[in-house]
C-alpha cells in the first residue's frame, strides 16, 4: 500500500484573473464557438468537474466559485423544466444573459490587463542603473500564482484531469499486487525536483507528470511544480508545437 501524502494545509491561491469567471471563460473558448452560442448545460457539467478536479488538486476554491457554481445549476435546472410562457420564461432568459453579459465584460478587462502586462514587460527589458538606499527595506514580497508565458493553471488543470482519470482507472490492477509501503513527502519531492531543474534542464510538464507511479504521487509531484514556478525557480513556456515545457529559471 501507499500512503496518502499530508498536503492538507498546502494551498495554491489563485489571483483575481484566475477566478471563476475566467475557468468559465476558459471552457467557453475550449469548445472554440461564440459565449453567445455556448451551451451552459455542458459547461456547467465541465465547470463541476473542474471544482473536483481543483479541490483534489489543493487549488484554493474561494465562496466565488461556488456562487458560480449555483447559478449555472439554476439556469440548466430552469432550462430542464417545462416551457413556461413568456411572461414567466423572463427570469432564466434574464439570469441567462447577465451571466454572459458578466463573462463578456470579464474576457475585456482581462484582455486590457493582458496587454498592459506585455507592454510593462516590454518596458522592464531596457534597464536602468539603480543605487540601493541602504536604508530602504530590501525584502521581497511572497509571490503568488499567476500566468506564465500564456501558460493559463487552467491548461495544466487540463493535463492533470485527464492523468487524474488514468490513474484512478490503474487502480483495480495496483489493489492485486503486493508493493511495499512507500511516504511520499511534498517537501521532499519539491528538494528533489530542485536539484533535477538545475543546469539548464527542461521537460514537457505532461511527460513530468505521467512519471507518477501512482494517484498520491502524481498530486504531490504537481504540487511541487506549482511551488516551484511559483518561488520563481522553474518556468513555464510553451513549444512551438504548443506543448507545455518546464525549464529551469536564468540566474
Amino acid at each position: 500500500m501507499l500512503n496518502q501524502p499530508d498536503t492538507s494545509s498546502f494551498k495554491i491561491e489563485l489571483p483575481v484573473f484566475t477566478g471563476p469567471l475566467d475557468l468559465l471563460l476558459h471552457l467557453v473558448q475550449k469548445e472554440q464557438v461564440s459565449i453567445w452560442d455556448v451551451s451552459l448545460a455542458k459547461v456547467t457539467a465541465e465547470y463541476m468537474d473542474y471544482l473536483e478536479t481543483m479541490q483534489e488538486l489543493n487549488l484554493d476554491i474561494t465562496c466565488e466559485f461556488l456562487v458560480i457554481a449555483a447559478t449555472l445549476l439554476q439556469i440548466k435546472a430552469r432550462s430542464l423544466l417545462p416551457k413556461p410562457t413568456v411572461t414567466e420564461g423572463s427570469e432564466e432568459t434574464d439570469s441567462r444573459e447577465q451571466l454572459i453579459l458578466r463573462l463578456i465584460e470579464y474576457k475585456k478587462y482581462k484582455m486590457a490587463a493582458e496587454n498592459f502586462e506585455a507592454r510593462r514587460k516590454q518596458q522592464a527589458t531596457v534597464f536602468t542603473k539603480v543605487i540601493a538606499d541602504p536604508a530602504l527595506n530590501q525584502d521581497e514580497p511572497t509571490p503568488v500564482w499567476s500566468d506564465y508565458s500564456g501558460v493559463s493553471i487552467w491548461e495544466l488543470v487540463d493535463i492533470m484531469q485527464d492523468l487524474l482519470k488514468e490513474k484512478a482507472q490503474e487502480v483495480p490492477v495496483l489493489e492485486r499486487v503486493s508493493v511495499p509501503r512507500k511516504q511520499i513527502s511534498l517537501n521532499q519531492t519539491i528538494i528533489i525536483l530542485q536539484q533535477r531543474f538545475k543546469n539548464g534542464y527542461w521537460c514537457s510538464f505532461q511527460e513530468l507528470m505521467k512519471e507518477a507511479e501512482n494517484k498520491a504521487e502524481l498530486i504531490v509531484t504537481f504540487l511541487a511544480s506549482l511551488e516551484l514556478i511559483r518561488l520563481g525557480l522553474v518556468q513555464l513556456t510553451k513549444s512551438s508545437s504548443n506543448e507545455i515545457l518546464l525549464l529551469a529559471s536564468e540566474g
